[in-house]
């Protein structure tokens, strides 16, 4: 499996998921309940990046962000999504797919999507400390 998240900072305010290499729908999801888990754990707001940095899995990608959306914790304030630069096909649908999501569930967070991890951190106003693996 190669989504890997961690925390940013010490205060745990923003956590970042990589997608790297291969994974898979199941992947998605195993994670995501692992990272709703921790953030439910805490009082405080939690900003969320996912940071896509290779191609989905086959398959439809609606049901499974609509999934994590309905089980996402009160307290993500913000979830960021990188999309790089050239997958301009994929940050437009991506961008169609969180509308979508929007209105099925209005109290859940928006989703901002961004082409950069420094464009993330200039929209979250704070430095996104990724530690290599």
């Amino acid at each position: 499996m190669s989504i890997m998240y961690q925390w940013t900072d010490s205060e745990r305010v923003v956590l970042l998921a990589t997608f790297d290499g291969t994974w898979t729908w199941a992947d998605f999801h195993t994670k995501v309940r692992e990272m709703h888990a921790e953030i439910a754990a805490l009082k405080h707001p939690v900003q969320m990046v996912l940071w896509h940095r290779v191609e989905y899995p086959l398959g439809n990608p609606l049901i499974h962000f609509n999934e994590a959306a309905k089980m996402q914790p009160a307290n993500v304030s913000r979830v960021v999504v990188v999309v790089p630069g050239e997958k301009n096909v994929v940050r437009s649908f991506l961008m169609s797919l969180s509308s979508v999501v929007r209105k099925l569930y209005p109290t859940k967070s928006a989703v901002t999507i961004v082409q950069t991890l420094e464009e993330a951190e200039r929209l979250l106003g704070r430095p996104l400390v990724v530690q290599q693996a």
